[in-house]
């Protein structure tokens, strides 16, 4: 399906992870709205406990990725590379960061482009868990 890896460079698949509704967010580290919005997005993961969360790097490699989350203190579940850009491609999201809101058959249900706000991104998160 998609050649994401971890960073421990295991290839992995978001179907793999799934099960539950899945909120998939891509992002870099060179993209300021995309590190605007991760620790929001870090309090958010961490409370919610029905929805999947990853967050999908693109293009980076591991040590970068490393460098900044703990330069930055930010505890993701989930961290993947996506080297390739591939679920963007996939999903039509052209630009970063780009949230994906995915239900828990893996059908797109949402798709916030750009910066989120807390309140937009935990009411896309209920109408996700509401559509189980």
């Amino acid at each position: 399906q998609h050649p994401l890896h971890t960073l421990a460079h295991e290839p992995v698949q978001l179907a793999a992870l799934g099960g539950q509704p899945m909120v998939v967010n891509l992002w870099a580290t060179w993209c300021p709205p995309c590190r605007r919005e991760m620790p929001m997005m870090a309090d958010v993961a961490a409370a919610a406990s029905d929805v999947t969360f990853v967050f999908a790097n693109q293009g980076e490699d591991a040590p970068r990725i490393r460098s900044y989350l703990g330069g930055e203190q930010l505890f993701l579940p989930n961290v993947l590379m996506d080297g390739l850009g591939e679920l963007g491609r996939h999903y039509g999201a052209m630009g970063l960061p780009a949230t994906l809101f995915i239900d828990a058959d893996g059908t797109l249900i949402d798709m916030h482009l750009g910066e989120i706000s807390r309140e937009a991104f935990v009411d896309k998160i209920g109408a996700l868990a509401d559509a189980k």
